[in-house]
């Protein structure tokens, strides 16, 4: 097989959604997170997306290097109203 073929996933994903008084535990466990998805499931890159108007949730991934990529304006319906949704990514260290 070529060095340029993959057998394995190459991105995981995850829905973020920390509480308002977000704390130190919740970094330790997303950092625990990146660490299986990088190293055991050997991913490329880790894709969160958040409801941007949860700021805890934006600023624990952003404190742990995730990069916001995208922003969709009332893209998914939750109890009876549309919402946006952030879209953060993390790339394994090279």
């Amino acid at each position: 097989m070529a060095a340029h073929q993959r057998t394995l996933p190459c991105r995981g994903w995850i829905h973020a959604q920390f509480s308002i008084l977000a704390n130190r535990h919740h970094e330790e466990a997303l950092l625990a997170v990146n660490d299986f998805g990088f190293k055991q499931m050997q991913l490329h890159s880790i894709e969160a997306h958040i409801n941007p108007a949860n700021a805890a949730s934006a600023a624990i991934l952003e404190s742990t290097g995730y990069v916001r990529e995208a922003y969709f304006k009332e893209d998914y319906f939750f109890k009876g109203k549309f919402l946006d949704t952030a879209i953060y990514s993390l790339l394994k260290d090279s």
